[in-house]
C-alpha cells in the first residue's frame, strides 16, 4: 500500500482537540500536499482534487463539496468513518426516512466528517485550519518529499468574504466594522471572526515560505493549471468548479480610512510579502 496509514497515529503528545474538521489534503499517491489557507478557493480546488485520490490519502474538510459534485469518498475516508466511535455515533444519529432508511446524502456527509474527526487530537486546540509546523509535525517524512502548495489573497478582499460568509451562517446580525473589531481580539474571545484569520502561519515556519509554490487567487485557474502540470494531473479540458459561490461585489465599499488601517496592521506580513494593497 502506497503511503499505507503512515502519519496517521504519529504518537501521543501532538496537541488538543478541535472543534472542526482540519482542512487539508496529503496524496501519497501523487506525493503532494495541499494546504487549505482560508477563502483563497480551497473548496474549488479540493474538489477538483478528490477525484484523484488514492485509496489512503487523506482529504478532510473537503469531501462534503466532494460528494455535492458526485465523488464517493475514498477508502481512507469509509475506514476512518468505521474505525471511529465518533462516526458510529454520527451514524445513529442520522435522519431517517418513513421507512427507517438513512438517507445516502446524510450517509455521504458524515462519512465526509470522519476523517476529521480522526485526526482531531494530532492538532492544536485553536485552528481549525492547520498551520505548516503541524502538518510537518503530523508527517516529517512527507513533508520532507512532497510536493507542497497553497493559495493566497488580497487580504483587503479576503476579509469581506469571510464577513460575508459568517454574517450568512450566524444568526445574529453584526456589522463589517463590528467583525474587524472582533477580529483583533485573542482567539479564545472572539464572536464572529475565525480564530485563525491570518493564513501567515499555514505556508510559513519561522516567517519563511515553507512551500514549493504559492499560488494567487486573483489568477487562480492559471496559477492551479500550472501546479496541476507539476504533480502529473493536468487535463487539456480541465475546468475549476466553482464550489461556494458569491455574489458581485465591490471589497472596497465595505471600507472606512480606520478598517483599511486595522487590515493593514493585522495582515502587515502577507501584504508586505505578496505585495498586496487596498
Amino acid at each position: 500500500m502506497r503511503g499505507g496509514f503512515r502519519g496517521l497515529f504519529p504518537g501521543p503528545g501532538m496537541g488538543g482537540m478541535h472543534h472542526k474538521a482540519v482542512p487539508m489534503l496529503i496524496s501519497y499517491e501523487h506525493e503532494f500536499i495541499f494546504i487549505h489557507c482560508r477563502k483563497t478557493g480551497g473548496s474549488s480546488i479540493m474538489t477538483r482534487l478528490a477525484p484523484c485520490l488514492g485509496p489512503d490519502d487523506i482529504l478532510t474538510g473537503g469531501w462534503r463539496e466532494a460528494v455535492r459534485q458526485g465523488i464517493a469518498p475514498n477508502r481512507r475516508a469509509w475506514i476512518d468513518f468505521i474505525d471511529t466511535a465518533g462516526g458510529w455515533r454520527s451514524l445513529q444519529a442520522l435522519p431517517r426516512n418513513f421507512d427507517s432508511h438513512i438517507p445516502v446524502s446524510q450517509l455521504l456527509k458524515a462519512v465526509s466528517r470522519a476523517t476529521g474527526t480522526r485526526l482531531r487530537p494530532y492538532f492544536d486546540t485553536d485552528p481549525a485550519h492547520p498551520s505548516a509546523r503541524e502538518i510537518r509535525d503530523f508527517d516529517p517524512d512527507a513533508w520532507n518529499r512532497f510536493f507542497k502548495f497553497c493559495f493566497v489573497r488580497n487580504p483587503y478582499e479576503r476579509v469581506v468574504s469571510d464577513y460575508l460568509w459568517r454574517r450568512h451562517v450566524e444568526t445574529e446580525a453584526f456589522s463589517f466594522s463590528d467583525f474587524l473589531e472582533d477580529m483583533t481580539r485573542p482567539p479564545r474571545d472572539r464572536r464572529f471572526a475565525h480564530v485563525n484569520a491570518d493564513n501567515w502561519d499555514m505556508y510559513t515556519l519561522n516567517d519563511e515560505i515553507a512551500v514549493d509554490a504559492v499560488g494567487r487567487f486573483e489568477n487562480l485557474n492559471q496559477d492551479f493549471s500550472a501546479i496541476l502540470d507539476r504533480i502529473g494531473l493536468y487535463r487539456p479540458d480541465d475546468s475549476m468548479p466553482h464550489v461556494k459561490k458569491s455574489g458581485t461585489y465591490d471589497y472596497r465599499s465595505f471600507y472606512t480610512e480606520e478598517a483599511v488601517e486595522t487590515v493593514s496592521s493585522l495582515f502587515r506580513k502577507e501584504i508586505a510579502c505578496f505585495g498586496y494593497c487596498f
